[in-house]
């Protein structure tokens, strides 16, 4: 069974990768397809990371 993922994307960042998909001969369909499939076999890791919050102190000693 194939079904259909519909997902928003920033135009220029879709544009852009469209246009190295392209490049490369590949479709943009297809390189959704493998990067959906690396993830889900864990070949592919994707990191999400907490936001840094710093106190007023830090934030300085990080800016010097």
């Amino acid at each position: 069974m194939i079904t259909q993922a519909i997902f928003k994307i920033e135009k220029s960042l879709k544009e852009k990768a469209m246009k190295k998909a392209q490049n490369k001969g590949l479709s943009f369909g297809v390189v959704l397809k493998l990067a959906t499939k690396a993830f889900a076999d864990g070949t592919i890791n994707v990191g999400v990371l907490p936001k840094e919050s710093f106190n007023q102190k830090t934030r300085e000693e990080l800016k010097k």
